[in-house]
């Protein structure tokens, strides 16, 4: 039925795309709790437009807020158990919302994490020193691919 709506074959077929909206936005977020990824989704939109607004009052009460309550306030949502909320096993979590979380929280751990073992290669501690410069050359030496694959390997076990 869909391949019908598609009658050029040479270019994308936009019809899929469409009929699958939802799957690439939740994944297998069950439909009855979707409305927790919008909230977060709403809410994170707010925060980032009244930090970008020039003449907004409490803007530091804001970033803090967004730094500290939202990323709480978001995984307590998503994942559920408390205030009556349903709780959503992350095997059901997907789409795009697990990769905005996956890379939102990847950044948010990589580079205060990068920042100290930085601070500790530089430290006069010999033993900080070269526990901060094994670490960086142990993984700046293996390949990202290498990497992925044990990840992947391991989630299927």
């Amino acid at each position: 039925m869909l391949f019908r709506s598609c009658p050029d074959r040479e270019a994308a077929c936009w019809v899929f795309v469409g009929a699958r909206w939802s799957t690439f936005i939740y994944g297998g977020y069950p439909a009855a709790e979707r409305w927790r990824i919008d909230l977060v989704i709403a809410l994170g939109a707010l925060g980032i437009t009244l930090l970008m607004l020039p003449r907004v009052p409490g803007k530091g009460r804001i970033g803090v807020a967004m730094l500290t309550l939202y990323p709480a306030l978001t995984f307590g949502l998503l994942l559920g158990g408390w205030f009556g909320l349903r709780r959503v096993p992350t095997t059901e979590w997907g789409g795009l919302m697990l990769t905005l979380v996956v890379a939102v929280w990847a950044i948010a751990t990589s580079i205060p994490l990068g920042l100290l073992l930085a601070l500790g290669r530089r430290s006069p501690r010999p033993v900080i020193r070269w526990f901060c410069i094994a670490n960086i050359e142990f993984w700046r030496g293996v390949p990202l691919i290498n990497v992925l694959f044990l990840e992947i390997g391991r989630a299927h076990v």
